[in-house]
């Protein structure tokens, strides 16, 4: 691998922020300011505080606003900024005080929490489980955390082997009209990452719950797709309409997430099995390379380029199988191809075109993510958020 190209793709993401982070109005952990700083932060703790200042800069815009955050979610608002905030060891963070604002989570979540149940809004990124992922993470209450996983179990459909949630979308939430109703399986989204966070509470807190966790993965494997079928499981499986079989190749949808999930599972419950289905199902991709079949667009974490380097990447360092390698080495050559062109590190918007991003789940600070984990094999950390480790 080519260090220098590496080197030369931080330093474009650098500049680009440097140049444009002003004009970004929001400082949300996915697609705000916070991605950014997470970003630099990560950097400069390789690279010994070169850019310590624009760091600074950017953790300061934070600070300045985060009293003012309008919504709560992990992905879109205060939970996901706050556990950012305590995860990293910027020195302007270190002294501030959160005090605050932990008094006033620890007010509301079960409100918050209970409100997005209520709504049958369970995802990570937007509803329960981001509240539920960030609390449980940050706050020792095993009272209130044993609570909400208590809650949310209620609402799942359970019989002797399997364990899952419908996902419900409404036409009209406040009149609660349905439009459709299944149970998605992508990481960003679906039963994975339930099962992700439901382990990591479960290991913190000792809840007892591993028999409701494998009943989610055992839900996953007798649902898998067919042998012909070129991805291992489906985007989804609907309840009220026809489902695509064949997922696309990506982080937020499709089998390397859920090979990722399944490998962070595997850890956090101790368990052989799960991590040989990881490997059995990220293997089955290793011979998807065909851009427009895998959705392939752009070097994004979210569905690009850049969280398939990172996926390989780690599956490489802690299994040492070769295809992953040669399959991290490929995406990294297609990373290269995107650099070189025209396009360069743009997020391809499905109605705009290709449009300068800086975020972390669809611009250029979650690019320079994966790039900085390329640069070692030690894991950095950042990737917690998109439950990966």
């Amino acid at each position: 691998m080519n260090t220098k190209k590496q080197i030369t793709y931080l330093n474009a993401i650098i500049k680009n922020i440097e140049n444009n982070y002003s004009f970004e109005p929001s400082i949300t952990l996915f697609g705000g300011i916070s991605g950014q700083a997470l970003f630099l932060n990560t950097y400069n703790n390789l690279f010994d505080n070169e850019k310590k200042d624009l760091e600074n800069k950017l953790f300061e815009v934070i600070i300045n606003k985060i009293n003012n955050i309008e919504f709560i979610s992990y992905s879109g608002g205060l939970f996901g900024i706050i556990q950012m905030l305590k995860n990293t060891n910027n020195n302007l963070v270190r002294d501030l005080d959160l005090s605050e604002l932990d008094e006033l989570i620890k007010q509301n979540i079960k409100i918050w929490a209970g409100n997005y149940l209520t709504q049958n809004n369970y995802d990570y990124l937007h509803g329960f489980l981001g509240l539920l992922y960030v609390y449980s993470d940050l706050y020792s209450d095993k009272l209130t955390v044993s609570k909400l996983v208590n809650d949310f179990l209620s609402l799942s459909i359970e019989n002797d082997i399997h364990l899952y949630w419908n996902d419900i979308h409404f036409t009209n939430r406040k009149n609660r009209e349905v439009a459709t109703v299944n149970v998605n399986f992508g990481l960003a989204h679906g039963l994975i990452s339930y099962a992700v966070i439901l382990a990591k509470c479960n290991k913190k807190f000792n809840l007892g719950i591993e028999d409701k966790i494998i009943k989610i993965i055992n839900y996953y494997w007798d649902n898998k797709n067919e042998k012909e079928c070129s991805s291992f499981f489906p985007n989804a499986l609907s309840i009220s309409k026809s489902y695509e079989k064949e997922s696309r190749l990506s982080w937020c949808y499709g089998d390397v997430g859920i090979a990722a999930g399944f490998l962070n599972l595997s850890f956090l419950l101790k368990n052989n099995e799960i991590k040989k289905m990881a490997i059995q199902i990220l293997l089955k991709t290793v011979s998807r390379k065909n851009l427009i079949k895998t959705k392939i667009a752009d070097t994004s974490l979210c569905h690009g380029v850049s969280g398939l380097i990172h996926i390989y990447k780690k599956f490489y360092v802690v299994l040492g199988i070769n295809k992953f390698n040669e399959s991290y080495l490929y995406w990294m050559e297609v990373l290269n191809n995107y650099y070189e062109s025209d396009v360069k590190f743009q997020y391809c918007h499905h109605k705009k075109g290709y449009t300068n991003n800086l975020s972390l789940l669809e611009g250029v600070s979650g690019t320079g993510l994966a790039i900085l984990s390329t640069l070692t094999d030690k894991n950095l950390g950042w990737d917690e958020c998109l439950l990966i480790s």
